[in-house]
């Protein structure tokens, strides 16, 4: 049983012990501290008495502020060392990256109606409606497909979806008649945009292989988009449907 030690009253740099105001699960005596900034910390006496501990944690950023304005005030007007230019290179080329990677897939020629866009990589493509919310206020946000699906990850093993020629994507979503390439049925449409739609692509390659809905999608990936596996599932599944009574 360890000596219980009142410090009520007790000042350290800029903290004061008012008052005990429990004990914690260790047997350790909790003091509310009231630093001169006005903040409350709960700390054990041990806390309270480091010599790493003489404020709330406002005592740090001041020091730091206060070294970081004598540091430039010191910089000032001198040559920028060959680090410091190399760390400003460097900053530019992560800049011009991120710029480089949100200029693509821009919509021009909007057609709300149609749900067309002209699209700066894939040219003219299908759609896909978003809801975006604006001076609080929701609003129609115009996607490529094909950018939708592009992934932030970069894994080697999932290759970036993408147009082989343009005007791809919109001559699939027309040949197609708003069906599902896979299974043949309707996909469901409410208001201006399509519900359960998706663009299939693959993922070693990156080429499109069509809208599917999607349950479809999410069926062959989870077969590995294996034919071999697919098939031995489709046999699986007859013999079952030939013993079935009608």
């Amino acid at each position: 049983m360890s000596r219980k030690i009142n410090i009520q009253g007790e000042v350290c740099g800029r903290l004061s012990a008012v008052w005990e105001a429990w004990i914690d699960a260790k047997g350790n005596a909790r003091w509310m501290c009231i630093c001169e900034c006005g903040q409350i910390r709960f700390l054990t006496t041990g806390q309270f008495r480091s010599k790493n501990r003489a404020s709330c944690g406002c005592l740090r950023v001041e020091t730091s502020r206060q070294r970081t304005t004598e540091m430039n005030l010191a910089r000032a007007g001198q040559p920028r060392s060959a680090k410091g230019k190399l760390a400003s290179q460097e900053a530019c080329k992560k800049m011009h990256q991120v710029r480089h990677l949100k200029a693509g897939h821009i919509l021009e020629n909007v057609d709300p109606k149609a749900l067309t866009g002209d699209c700066n990589i894939c040219g003219r493509v299908p759609i896909k409606v978003m809801k975006h919310r604006a001076n609080n206020a929701l609003r129609d946000q115009y996607l490529c497909w094909v950018g939708t699906l592009n992934r932030k990850d970069r894994q080697e093993h999932w290759a970036e979806a993408r147009v082989s020629y343009p005007n791809q994507a919109l001559e699939m979503w027309e040949k197609q008649q708003g069906n599902c390439a896979l299974c043949g049925t309707p996909m469901e449409r409410a208001g201006n945009t399509t519900l359960g739609a998706t663009l299939d692509h693959c993922h070693k390659t990156g080429i499109l292989r069509g809208f599917l809905h999607q349950g479809c999608n999410k069926g062959i990936g989870h077969f590995l988009d294996d034919p071999a596996s697919l098939q031995k599932a489709a046999t699986y599944l007859k013999q079952f449907i030939a013993k079935t009574p009608h």
